[in-house]
């Protein structure tokens, strides 16, 4: 499944990234380029990262409350 259209980043790109050592939001725009453009794919994004990581499913809620996609701006992972 496409998670962003914009840069045709795929779930399983990120799942992918995660395996290669991804752990954060900015890790992830860095290495896919994902939430640059528009950032509509900010929380499906988040979601597959969490998923990845092997969190509880309720993280992500937890973390798209401080992640601002129009800034593309992860304040809980530097």
């Amino acid at each position: 499944m496409y998670v962003c259209v914009c840069t045709a980043v795929t779930e399983r790109q990120i799942q992918d990234a995660v395996a290669g050592g991804v752990q954060s939001m900015r890790d992830l725009r860095e290495a896919l380029g994902i939430v640059d453009t528009c950032g509509r794919c900010a929380q499906c994004a988040l979601e597959c990262l969490t998923e990845g990581l092997g969190r509880h499913p309720c993280a992500a809620e937890c973390e798209s409350a401080c992640y601002d996609p129009a800034t593309a701006d992860n304040r809980l992972n530097a």
